[in-house]
């Protein structure tokens, strides 16, 4: 080769190195870039589908959760327009029917039955178990299985939108049941205290009357007859304040004379006593006369003392 063709050559190989250098670290750089891209992407694609697969049994979870309500609480019907059928007999005239498959009456003429709740802004109001009477396209007639509780029914919206579900969870069932057993206990509670509490007034009454016959009879009748007796005209009170008036009187009297009795006593026995003494002079002064036995005739004739005698 040429020297001239060297000399060229090794200067095409001089300023090539530094342009394939840098193009080679312009792609390593490129390359660099699309693989942390390529890693990111695909951690994201993996993040992504961890998601995704979360999200899918999340769905599936929550599917299974509604297909238990579902079956739980069956189908649910709205009933817009619904109204209390009057007479406080616990029948609802339903604004749904067999237009959106109410269930209607079965072969062997059996009526089904339905749970209905009066819904209302925040809350909702459970109103029993009914049974489909009458059904029409768009109305249909149900009736409370069982007789309405005393003003059960005035606590029911007149109207307004009910919901109407063709079954109940067991739980559910089962707490009304218990529910209603307890309610009824309490309304047999109710009507035998109303009968007692009946008895009692009519024994208070009776109890009243009885004791204004002895306030009657205690305090008088002003408007007794003339010839009724005094105790029935006076009145007990009277009449026995009378009757121990007369009888304080008369032991009174009686005392009296008690003591008059006793000072009689006390001046007999006085003047028995000295009488006594006086005798037993006598017997004494005749004693002396005969032991003597010279006296005169003036000598036997003993003294005669004068005898006191009681009412002297």
């Amino acid at each position: 080769m040429h020297i001239l063709g060297k000399v060229l050559l090794w200067l095409c190989v001089l300023l090539l190195v530094p342009a394939a250098i840098w193009l080679s670290t312009k792609t390593l750089d490129v390359r660099h870039r699309w693989l942390s891209e390529v890693k990111s992407r695909q951690e994201k694609v993996e993040q992504q589908a961890q998601q995704l697969a979360d999200a899918r049994r999340r769905v599936t979870e929550l599917e299974n959760a509604r297909q238990r309500l579902v079956h739980a609480w069956g189908d649910v019907w709205s009933a817009p327009n619904s109204r209390i059928q009057p007479g406080g007999t616990g029948a609802l005239e339903l604004g749904v029917g067999a237009s959106s498959n109410l269930p209607q009456k079965t072969s062997d003429g059996r009526e089904p039955t339905v749970y209905v709740f009066a819904e209302a802004p925040g809350q909702s109001q459970f109103l029993g178990q009914f049974s489909i009477a009458d059904i029409q396209p768009t109305r249909a007639i149900a009736r409370l299985n069982r007789r309405p509780y005393s003003q059960e029914t005035d606590n029911w919206p007149a109207q307004g939108v009910y919901h109407v579900r063709s079954t109940l969870p067991e739980n559910w069932l089962m707490t009304t049941a218990n529910l209603q057993a307890q309610q009824a206990i309490s309304d047999a509670r109710v009507v035998d205290q109303r009968v007692q509490l009946e008895n009692l007034a009519q024994q208070i009454k009776s109890s009243q009357a009885t004791l204004d016959q002895r306030l009657a009879e205690l305090n008088g009748n002003p408007d007794a007859s003339a010839d009724a007796r005094e105790d029935v005209q006076d009145g007990l009170v009277k009449t026995v304040q009378k009757a121990e008036a007369a009888r304080d009187s008369m032991l009174a009297e009686v005392d009296q004379f008690r003591r008059k009795m006793i000072t009689t006593y006390n001046t007999l026995i006085t003047t028995l006593q000295g009488n006594v003494e006086k005798v037993r002079l006598i017997e004494k002064t005749f004693e002396n006369a005969a032991a003597a036995g010279s006296r005169s005739a003036r000598s036997l004739a003993a003294p005669t003392l004068p005898l006191q005698t009681a009412g002297k």
